[in-house]
């Protein structure tokens, strides 16, 4: 006996059921986040999220019928609808506006495929422009391998990062301390990191709280590249020193 296979077939059933979904026809359950409610099919839920076919089997069994609304507090309506609409749709939108609601719907409702697709979203968004951004996404979701990614890439690039003023503007304390810690490679001077660390700084007066530890970073990432090293130092009229020759000395402890 022989299977054949319609290449048609699923691309008609989905935009059937997607056609319902938009038509709010024959649903049987509704989803609310935000105060926002979602119709949908129990049936298509529990196909694509482990949760929703835990939820909806599980009260079935145990008691024969479902609330048909489902509150749901940890995610946000904007999360949910593009979620939602992928799961109707097979189509996701995303952008680092919103990749973080949407990957915490997906991952509430245990969507596999939407946390795949945020992942090889945000890899493919790891460039000199975004890679910050994705570092800090990576920081709030919890995403350990793709911070690790993350940190990688600003650790190879890092001389161009820290030259971006726009970069530096938008370091947390945190990144930057990253960065002077992984900054064991060849490329950047001890004038650059000096330059970016001052210059970062100096862009909110509320930084110079963490003066003292950022500075402690640094020198111990200039100590990593030579237990002593002495660049010139720029000058200013408030900073200027007797001798016409000058040198900033950075000694290891």
């Amino acid at each position: 006996m022989e299977k054949l296979v319609s290449d048609t077939y699923l691309v008609r059933l989905l935009e059937g059921i997607s056609s319902l979904h938009a038509q709010k026809a024959l649903c049987d359950v509704t989803l609310e986040a935000e105060g926002v409610c979602f119709p949908a099919h129990k049936i298509i839920l529990a196909s694509a999220s482990n949760y929703c076919k835990i939820l909806f089997v599980g009260n079935l069994t145990r008691v024969g019928s479902l609330d048909h609304n489902i509150h749901l507090k940890a995610i946000s309506a904007a999360g949910l609808r593009n979620v939602l609409n992928f799961i109707y749709s097979n189509k996701l939108d995303l952008s680092l506006q919103n990749i973080e609601e949407t990957f915490k719907a997906a991952e509430t409702l245990l969507v596999r495929e939407v946390i795949k697709l945020c992942f090889k979203f945000l890899e493919g968004c790891l460039n000199c422009e975004n890679c910050m951004d994705v570092l800090n996404i990576a920081k709030k979701l919890g995403l350990a391998e793709l911070r690790q990614k993350a940190t990688c890439y600003v650790g190879q690039n890092y001389k161009q990062i820290l030259a971006d003023p726009q970069c530096l503007k938008d370091l947390d304390r945190g990144t930057l301390c990253e960065i002077l810690d992984r900054t064991n490679t060849e490329g950047c001077s001890e004038l650059e990191l000096f330059r970016a660390a001052v210059n970062w700084l100096q862009h909110d007066r509320t930084r110079l709280e963490d003066a003292a530890d950022i500075l402690r970073h640094l020198q111990e990432a200039l100590t990593y590249q030579s237990l002593l090293y002495a660049q010139p130092l720029l000058q200013t009229q408030c900073t200027s020193l007797r001798s016409s020759s000058t040198t900033l000395l950075i000694a290891g402890g």
